[in-house]
């Protein structure tokens, strides 16, 4: 009788240890769905405008941020190309699909962002350069005025004949932007280099962003035309700035990524450029889409400038620009952090601008 009893009781135990060995192992499984869940993989994509020069440098730094993403966080990426401006509605659609947020990566997406943001109102955009009205759109806009005002305090405490050039893409708003914020910088330190830049022939556009031999003739007009410094914010076009500089042994001042080190054979000639962090300005909008902060609208575009390092003065500068007129940029770069005096954006407000 007692041999019966033990019996039970341990196939009772046994029939325990079994159930409870049962249930550890569903939550086991019921743990490893949730680990699939928190490690919810979110997908990016670019759609680049670089189709006229396979070498588009500025894009490629949106392109690193993303690779940053993908490797903090195992995001998957596309990037999709564009054979033509006819090309950007359609490769944004295809970009919508399947990914989270969706970066057009100039400001010539505009209008074919908008179309397709409509038309996709729960999906994320976001585009640089430029500010869309749509509440699914983040406008990554830069502060380009900031750093080409320090361009030209550079420009105008550097140049020995007191003519300055600027050379730009196309006329439009965002390059008046690194032209008026250039020509206020002139204008506090050289007043003769800004008046000959107002009221001389020495503004001049390439028409596009990528024809570098018109940049280069320009260049070379402007020099034997008794410039001696030159500050392009042409996009590709701007390294047949640099060519024509090195050719007649002038100086130039580039744009949006550090010339100077990406191109050594010309660091002799590039003064200075100033350089636009859109990498981290991608990375971070990637973040915040991954963190749940992203916000889109006009109310909530994101303003990069010198107080967050998104512009930056190039650390090649000091191979060719004097301590002494370095300190000077370093003063001017404290003052419009600390909001002592905003730069203009506009040709109609340097008219006006002045620093007590």
């Amino acid at each position: 009788m007692k041999l019966k009893k033990t019996f039970k009781a341990l196939a009772l135990l046994l029939g325990i240890t079994s159930i409870i060995a049962g249930c550890g192992a569903n939550n086991s499984s019921a743990l490893k769905k949730v680990d699939v869940i928190e490690k919810q993989v979110y997908n990016f994509a670019l759609v680049k405008d670089d189709f006229s020069n396979e070498e588009n440098y500025f894009t490629d730094l949106a392109v690193d941020g993303l690779e940053r993403i993908k490797k903090e966080y195992g995001a998957r990426i596309e990037v999709f190309d564009t054979n033509s401006s006819e090309d950007y509605e359609k490769r944004l659609r295809e970009a919508a699909q399947n990914n989270d947020l969706t970066f057009a990566s100039a400001f010539k997406f505009l209008e074919s962002l908008n179309n397709v943001a409509k038309d996709y109102p729960d999906k994320n955009f976001a585009i640089v350069d430029t500010i869309s009205d749509l509440p699914n759109v983040k406008s990554i806009d830069f502060k380009d005025e900031q750093g080409a005002f320090l361009m030209g305090i550079i420009a105008g405490n550097t140049t020995k004949t007191n003519k300055v050039g600027f050379i730009g893409a196309i006329k439009e708003e965002l390059i008046e932007t690194f032209l008026s914020g250039f020509m206020a910088g002139l204008k506090v330190s050289n007043e003769e280099a800004y008046k000959n830049i107002r009221e001389g022939n020495l503004v001049q556009y390439v028409g596009d962003f990528n024809n570098q031999k018109k940049a280069s003739d320009i260049a070379k007009k402007m020099y034997d035309e008794g410039a001696d410094i030159i500050f392009e914010s042409a996009g590709e076009a701007g390294e047949g700035v640099f060519k024509a500089a090195k050719e007649k042994g002038k100086y130039a001042i580039g744009a949006d990524i550090d010339w100077a080190a990406r191109f050594p054979e010309y660091a002799n000639v590039i003064l200075s450029s100033m350089i636009k962090n859109l990498d981290d300005a991608v990375y971070t909008t990637a973040k915040e889409v991954i963190n749940s902060d992203f916000k889109a609208g006009p109310e909530n575009k994101m303003e990069i400038g010198l107080k967050d390092n998104g512009i930056e003065v190039a650390r090649t500068t000091s191979n060719l620009v004097s301590k002494e007129i370095l300190d000077k940029v370093e003063q001017y770069k404290v003052a419009i952090i600390k909001g002592e005096f905003n730069v203009p954006e506009t040709l109609d407000e340097v008219e006006n601008f002045n620093i007590k």
